[in-house]
């Protein structure tokens, strides 16, 4: 039975050693999820959670999953198709201490982690690397969910910014995926449009990205993610509207914007239509969904 996460009260219950605490949190305002962040933090890790409700977290700088003694988040969180509007900003100072790494929702997808059903908006303003839509790291999986966040890079260099990941690390998994971020940084360069940079062997399929990148230079970019030849056998049927960069035509197509609108890419992307993950109304998506 799921019991919804009321206050830090109940967090503080949990704790203690309640027997709720290995239940769902359902969380549908952004002190919920705040709370929530803090109770993964501080080593439940492993918390599942589902959302009730669109929230503007853009007034919240807690990131799931980067606490004292934990790596990364090992729950499942299931967005149930709603929003979360995120206002991170992280810059820090020539000579300061970087205390907070990774501007993202979460910090670290750890392996058997699951975020799904998830949309992010908002914007993320930064000087350090590997900010994202959704993960600063993903060795988890990340399974229909939607990134429209904008990211401020004022980094100068390698960025490595991405629109869902920063980094895929070995066993990651992004799967049925819309990558819409727009990566803006005058001086930043080295970014995917849906991971920054494939660290170990990594499955993306049936992704689609129609990001938007303007950035010093885009010849070390990527139009799905750097880094390629790390991407899996298991991989394939992305497709990508803008061309920045590389990409691995083994797995990846570019798709006109006249075919996105159409609905042929949808079409594609559902394959035999047998296991649908992508929709659209033609005449008012522009693009899949």
């Amino acid at each position: 039975m799921r019991k919804k996460l009321l206050s830090l009260f109940t967090l503080a219950l949990l704790a203690s050693g309640s027997a709720w605490a290995q239940e769902t949190y359902q969380i549908g305002t952004a002190e919920e999820l705040e709370a929530f962040a803090q109770k993964v933090n501080e080593g439940e890790n492993d918390a599942n959670a589902v959302l009730t409700a669109d929230i503007d977290y853009s007034a919240f700088s807690t990131r799931i999953g980067l606490g004292e003694g934990i790596d990364g988040y090992l729950g499942t969180f299931d967005g149930q198709g709603h929003k979360i509007t995120v206002g991170f900003t992280q810059v820090i100072e020539e000579g300061g201490t970087e205390v907070s790494p990774y501007a993202t929702l979460f910090f670290n997808l750890l392996k058997g982690s699951v975020v799904k059903n998830l949309i992010t908006d908002g914007t993320i303003t930064t000087n350090q690397k590997f900010a994202a839509g959704i993960a600063g790291d993903c060795a988890g999986l990340i399974e229909n969910c939607a990134s429209y966040v904008t990211i401020e890079s004022s980094l100068e260099g390698d960025g490595t910014h991405g629109g869902i990941a920063g980094r895929g690390l070995e066993g990651g998994e992004i799967k049925f995926c819309l990558s819409a971020v727009k990566i803006n940084g005058e001086l930043t360069n080295n970014c995917g449009t849906l991971v920054g940079w494939l660290t170990g062997k990594t499955t993306i399929y049936g992704c689609v990205s129609v990001a938007e990148m303007n950035l010093a230079k885009v010849d070390g970019s990527d139009c799905i993610c750097r880094n390629n030849a790390n991407m899996t056998a298991e991989s394939g049927r992305n497709y990508f509207l803008n061309q920045y960069g590389s990409f691995n035509t083994t797995y990846c197509a570019q798709a006109s914007a006249a075919a996105l609108k159409s609905g042929a890419v949808c079409w594609a992307l559902n394959g035999r239509q047998e296991d649908i993950h992508w929709y659209q109304t033609l005449g008012t998506d522009n693009n899949p969904i």
